[in-house]
């Protein structure tokens, strides 16, 4: 039976290896970017986690377990929705609002787990926002796009607070592919020459997701 299980551990290593990827992670490398509601279903928001390690590194099975606000509460808890994340990405991490809670009260703390070589799991306690963020909760109810998923180009819808700032338009590695300026309250944006994808459209510490076909 010990023998199994080395001769398990080493092939897993092996693998690993041969694809290119290694797995030493530490908390730091986790950062939560944003917290938004989910545009699809009502009840869930989603946590943009960046992960700055190198590109080659690959968290196993990335967790959002819960998230507590300012109060202590837990307002919502998540599952796994992902095999792997890896360095030099941004992904969205869906969770669920727990009872009446909402998030609408920061700083928000989620507890994040990640599985990284091989056995050994651990748990981040990533904060976002400050006691300044519900201004930013405003906001982000009057920044959203349309047609999405969208084709060639889009329509930014915007609350007056927006008018005249610098809009950006990066991709899921954090790269910024467009930028202008929001003239008005509705605002046309060219979406030509980019790939299909997943893309986050940001404003004022605001950001909106976006879906190119």
């Amino acid at each position: 039976m010990i023998l199994q299980k080395l001769i398990l551990s080493i092939a897993f290593i092996v693998s690993m290896t041969t694809v290119g990827f290694s797995q030493s992670f530490f908390c730091s490398s986790f950062s939560i970017m944003n917290v938004y509601p989910d545009t699809i279903n009502p009840g869930d928001y989603q946590l943009s986690i960046q992960c700055i390690a190198g590109p080659n590194e690959f968290a196993s099975y990335p967790i959002v377990s819960s998230v507590v606000d300012c109060n202590g509460d837990t307002v919502a808890t998540g599952g796994l929705f992902y095999f792997g994340q890896l360095g030099q990405t941004t992904q969205d991490y869906p969770v669920t609002l727990t009872g009446n809670g909402d998030i609408n009260c920061y700083p928000l703390t989620a507890s994040f787990i990640i599985n990284y070589d091989p056995g050994f799991t651990d748990t981040c306690q990533l904060t976002y926002g400050s006691t300044g963020q519900v201004q930013t909760i405003q906001e982000r109810e009057q920044f959203t796009s349309y047609p999405n998923p969208a084709g060639d180009q889009i329509t930014l819808l915007s609350g007056p607070n927006f008018t005249g700032t610098t809009y950006t338009i990066c991709d899921t590695f954090g790269k910024t592919v467009l930028t202008g300026r929001i003239i008005a309250e509705h605002t046309s944006i060219e979406l030509l020459g980019l790939s299909e994808g997943l893309y986050f459209l940001n404003a004022r510490n605001v950001s909106h997701k976006i879906i190119k076909q």
